[in-house]
């Protein structure tokens, strides 16, 4: 039997990823909804070239929490989901909760006796979270502002290649 590669979406459906990245017309959630579909299909050719079978799973953060999308499927049955953006950043709650489907997935594997490599999860996210305490102004709630003052990380997620890119 083939080796199995879980991976694990961490995926952010926040309000900010509502808003479209300076100089797109296209909001950062139709980026990674795009951005699933192709995911979807490099992985089913690399699944086809290493006999290596993939299996995904999808947590998602926002509209009110952290929640289990789509628990774990082979990447040739998976349809990737239409995310909608709202509400706050409960990334560390979705972390955690991916975590424990790791951990999940290895008590599966384990005792039918298949093979597996180290869960990889992948965390996509813009990187601004709706609230924040520590080393913020209480009052703002306009993180680009907080940004433009330098009192913020901003990391830039891209998906394409080089003649197509897309900025998160």
């Amino acid at each position: 039997a083939a080796e199995r590669s879980p991976n694990i979406l961490i995926l952010d459906r926040s309000g900010s990823m509502d808003k479209c990245p300076s100089g797109s017309q296209t909001r950062r959630i139709d980026h990674l909804n795009s951005g699933l579909k192709r995911f979807k299909s490099q992985l089913e050719k690399k699944q086809e070239d290493s006999g290596v079978r993939v299996d995904v799973a999808v947590v998602t953060f926002g509209g009110g929490g952290a929640r289990v999308e789509q628990e774990f499927t082979q990447i040739t049955n998976w349809e990737p989901p239409e995310l909608e953006a709202n509400y706050k950043t409960p990334m560390a709650d979705a972390i955690e909760l991916a975590i424990d489907r790791a951990e999940g997935v290895k008590r599966y594997y384990r005792p039918k006796g298949i093979n597996y490599f180290r869960p990889i999860l992948w965390l996509i996210t813009d990187g601004k979270p709706s609230y924040m305490t520590l080393g913020f102004n209480e009052e703002s709630t306009d993180l680009d502002e907080e940004e433009r003052r330098g009192r913020s990380v901003k990391e830039q997620l891209t998906h394409g290649n080089e003649n197509n890119k897309h900025q998160f």
